[in-house]
């Protein structure tokens, strides 16, 4: 579904949001029944005729394992353009909303507003950072504009209500127009230092007051 149909269809009540639970628990190996049917996207056949299910390929496989097991309905769609993934040095791009100055990354919405699912971005990022050689890029303008004017999608704290879709320890590389934050291993301060320069020039000093207050006054 559309994100803008599903975000209306959510807001008026037409249908909920399923959060599945993306990893099983490794001492019981308790599992979550799959919906009526489970639909994934496949890579072209290689030469001896096997598909790929690209980035998420340890989520999608215990899905189809799991439907089949529940015998519940497995349609796969061959996308032509979906990378087949196999091997080290595998890099996670991904898009969000916005980034708190700890690194705590939103992707499905602001505040209580549902925006879209997480989709396939948590296999994408678990998958670069279990690869060898790895990296998980999230980018980002560095503002929106909304109803009351222009915010900065670097900030200080990520508004009441908002999920986090990738937990700051995961985070990796933040893009925006102004630069690269790298926050793998790095402390809070250095995370908010790294985070700042990537900030649109206008928010900065706003921010870094905020940050000062909030982790190291």
């Amino acid at each position: 579904m559309p994100t803008a149909t599903a975000d209306s269809a959510v807001a008026e009540r037409r249908c909920d949001v399923k959060l599945p639970f993306m990893i099983p628990d490794p001492m019981t190996g308790e599992e979550e029944e799959p919906p009526e049917m489970v639909l994934v996207e496949i890579s072209p056949p290689n030469e001896q005729g096997y598909c790929s299910f690209g980035a998420s390929l340890w989520d999608k496989k215990r899905r189809v394992e799991q439907a089949k097991k529940y015998g519940k309905l497995v349609i796969a769609e061959v996308n032509e353009n979906l990378i087949r993934t196999g091997g080290d040095n595998f890099v996670a791009i991904n898009q969000t909303l916005a980034v708190d100055l700890t690194g705590q990354i939103a992707s499905e919405g602001i505040g209580h507003r549902f925006l879209a699912a997480a989709g396939g971005q948590i296999p994408f990022v678990f998958g670069a950072l279990l690869s060898k050689g790895g990296r998980s890029i999230i980018t980002l303008p560095s503002t929106a504009t909304t109803r009351d004017g222009v915010i900065s999608r670097i900030m200080a704290t990520l508004p009441p209500g908002t999920p986090v879709t990738i937990q700051r320890n995961c985070a990796d590389y933040i893009v925006t127009e102004y630069g690269i934050a790298s926050l793998r291993g790095k402390t809070i301060r250095q995370r908010v230092l790294e985070l700042l320069g990537i900030a649109h020039p206008d928010f900065r000093a706003e921010l870094e007051k905020e940050a000062k207050r909030l982790y190291w006054a």
